[in-house]
């Protein structure tokens, strides 16, 4: 079954977000945790004050292109304050929260042993090597191990998980 669901933001009520999964505790986790979502900010700065998000579900429907269809009129219609052009016009799996693949998509293999964790994305304007650099690092096994357990718990790419800590890490200390 997949699921459209709503934010709405406890102070005032308003509508934050629409979107669409079949997995309504995973995208939760998603939302809340994972700074590349556009409802973390939010989010976090909810959880700041001791409050969190108001979320329900607004229709289902077993088959992705129609509720796809469906999240789409919605956003439409009741134009949530965090949704973008993205929720609207582009094609995502709401199983792999991934791009679909079209004849313009390519397959991104991500650096892991499990082909499980093929990642697919939409060709951007540039590809993926002119705007990201190999970077070879040592780290712990043990640290390697959790990293690979998170990465498949959340459903995201290492790359994903690097780029959210590098980005942690340099706010902490001001740059």
């Amino acid at each position: 079954m997949f699921y459209i669901y709503q934010y709405h933001d406890p102070r005032t009520w308003d509508l934050v977000y629409i979107g669409l999964t079949d997995n309504l505790e995973r995208r939760m986790k998603q939302h809340l945790f994972r700074s590349s979502s556009p409802v973390f900010p939010l989010a976090k700065e909810l959880r700041g004050l001791g409050l969190q998000l108001h979320s329900s579900i607004l229709d289902s429907n077993p088959d992705f292109e129609v509720a796809r269809g469906l999240e789409k009129k919605y956003i439409q219609e009741k134009k949530p304050i965090l949704n973008t052009v993205h929720n609207i016009t582009s094609d995502v799996d709401p199983v792999n929260n991934t791009a679909v693949l079209t004849d313009s998509s390519e397959d991104t293999l991500q650096d892991n042993e499990d082909e499980e964790y093929i990642a697919r994305r939409k060709r951007g304007k540039q590809a993926f090597d002119k705007t990201h650099v190999r970077w070879t690092l040592w780290i712990r096994k043990g640290l390697k191990k959790q990293i690979e357990k998170l990465a498949k718990e959340q459903e995201v790419s290492h790359v994903a998980l690097a780029e959210e800590a590098f980005k942690d890490l340099l706010a902490k200390y001001g740059k």
